[in-house]
């Protein structure tokens, strides 16, 4: 983890103790900071203690710290709950799980130096309707807690065989009806199957809040009148942190249809495999492709899917083909700031060490990105500029220019053996929480592809359900007033219907397939969303205002 100028202070308001996923949040997140040396001060919002005795000491002495009016403010919550304070700078720590914005959201915003968000897509949402500097400060999974090994609950009454687990607050935006309807669709009391679904209504374990989701699941089955049910089993108990991996271990896959929570290349991008440069959409399975670490790797698989949507165009030295690629897609770059100083280029800090995987919003004009030497790959093209750096492995190629333009048609990615990335012909990208944690504890994914979980979740990592339309939340819908008239996906098609049941069956009988796919998320995850990611995140924008706040 990142280490911190020990001057830097925080005070960090919102939920600690609960459950909620803003609770989860903020305990790592603070925890994580003051490891690193920042002096920071937490200031929970009212909420019901939902933490063991052990969980509750690594927090509570983190409420007694002293800090100066001098401090720098996060508030990690719902905008809704947002209050002023003394810092002397404003930071929102949110995220976004709508297309549209509330206005109550905005007017909050007005209150903050910058945005801080979970995900690219809540950034991009946002960036519609606020012109407040705005950073993506990914939430991370401990890598330690979840893991495939350990014990695994033991239901009563005991599941079947095959167990589709389901994670959520129960309500409209969690797709709970499109789960129910495709399942009681698919399968029958004589499939080895049972549906698990951890939920609470309202964040409450009253006999109402227990009952309504009961009443809502029996709704949805009165519509099979005459049809044998699979078996559904409801557990809305509290279930502490260090517990959840075994509720895991206890299934088989996680499936959610969310309507929202908070890569690629286009067509023509050449990519340089051991046959010479090729097009990305006619590489194939099986063939070898130049990775970051100037080695030949078999690509072990290929994606692709139709977007309507901004990408960006990056140009490279004066000799190189621009490329285009999606705002979600990493680039290894060597940022300008690590290699120059007083203006001068400091040759010795051209080295891997100080290159980073980078998305292009992260990237600017007089950055380098890195191009992996083979003898046989002919570079001679790419040395003939005399701005490049070269060392006995990479070729540093200064980015010229890099902008954003809108794109109709398919993108493609590749999944290449042992390694995440591939070269094209002017540089190196890569093939780039309820649903990290069961991965993590070796469950296969079922998500929508939609909002913030398209961050990590990839056509061949996990199985994504293509939304329909957008529409307008009626009063009421979500039980929650802020989404009223707010657009999210309907997921009421019969396409979206029957593309869940069919993945549901898909999953269930050929597990050992959805399996490998699962472990390719499984290293996504390990590589770019810890806590450690996180709090590496947020400690890089600390340190950048803080520099900035007294002009070092």
């Amino acid at each position: 983890m990142a280490q911190a100028e020990p001057e830097i202070e925080v005070k960090m308001r919102g939920l600690f103790y609960d459950d909620s996923g803003y609770g989860k949040v903020n305990r790592n997140l603070a925890t994580n900071l003051n490891k690193s040396g920042i002096k920071i001060r937490i200031e929970p919002k009212s909420g019901k203690n939902k933490l063991t005795e052990e969980d509750l000491q690594t927090l509570v002495h983190l409420e007694k710290t002293e800090i100066s009016r001098d401090h720098i403010l996060i508030d990690s919550i719902v905008p809704s709950m947002a209050e002023m304070s003394s810092g002397k700078y404003r930071i929102l720590y949110t995220t976004v799980e709508s297309y549209t914005i509330p206005q109550q959201f905005l007017d909050c915003c007005d209150a903050y130096n910058e945005i801080w968000v979970t995900s690219p897509w809540s950034a991009d949402i946002l960036k519609k309707y606020v012109k407040k500097p705005i950073y993506v400060v990914p939430a991370g999974v401990d890598e330690n807690l979840y893991t495939e090994k350990g014990p695994a609950f033991d239901f009563t009454p005991n599941v079947k065989n095959f167990v589709f687990i389901s994670v959520f607050g129960w309500g409209y935006r969690k797709g709970y009806d499109v789960l129910l309807k495709s399942y009681f669709d698919e399968f029958s009391e004589d499939d080895d199957v049972s549906l698990l679904i951890m939920s609470k209504y309202q964040g409450s374990m009253s006999r109402f809040h227990r009952n309504k989701i009961k009443e809502d699941i029996e709704k949805i089955m009165a519509k099979f009148p005459n049809k044998d049910l699979p078996h559904v089993l409801r557990h809305n108990q509290v279930v502490a942190e260090k517990d959840m991996p075994k509720m895991y271990r206890a299934a088989n896959c996680f499936v959610i249809p969310t309507r929202g929570e908070g890569s690629c290349c286009v067509t023509g991008t050449k990519v340089v495999t051991s046959s010479g440069l090729k097009p990305i959409e006619s590489v194939c399975k099986g063939e070898s492709v130049l990775t970051h670490t100037g080695k030949f790797k078999t690509v072990t698989d290929t994606m692709h899917r139709y977007v309507d949507e901004e990408i960006y165009e990056i140009s490279a030295s004066m000799d190189c083909d621009k490329i285009r690629i999606t705002k979600e897609h990493p680039v290894l770059v060597l940022k300008k700031e690590k290699c120059y100083k007083h203006g001068k280029r400091i040759h010795s800090e051209f080295c891997e060490s100080n290159c980073e995987w980078k998305v292009p919003e992260e990237i600017n004009v007089g950055d380098f990105v890195l191009f992996p030497i083979n003898n046989v790959v002919l570079i001679d093209t790419i040395c003939d500029c005399n701005t490049n750096k070269r060392t006995n492995s990479m070729i540093y190629l200064p980015v010229k220019k890099i902008s954003k333009q809108h794109y109709s048609g398919f993108v493609y990615n590749l999944e290449v053996e042992e390694d995440h990335s591939y070269t094209t012909n002017c540089f190196t990208v890569h093939n780039c929480l309820p649903a990290v944690e069961a991965s993590m504890c070796g469950l296969p994914i079922i998500m929508t592809n939609c909002s913030g979980q398209q961050m990590y979740l990839r056509e061949n990592n996990s199985y994504m359900i293509e939304i329909d339309e957008l529409v307008e939340i009626q009063r009421g819908q979500m039980h929650i007033h802020y989404w009223d008239g707010q657009k999210f996906p309907a997921l009421t098609s019969e396409k979206v219907h029957n593309d869940l049941k069919k993945t549901m069956r898909s999953v269930y009988e050929n597990y050992n397939e959805a399996k490998k796919r699962n472990k390719r998320l499984q290293q996504l995850v390990l590589s770019n969303f810890t806590w450690t990611h996180t709090a590496n995140a947020a400690i890089k924008r600390l340190q950048e205002i803080y520099r900035m706040r007294n002009k070092i």
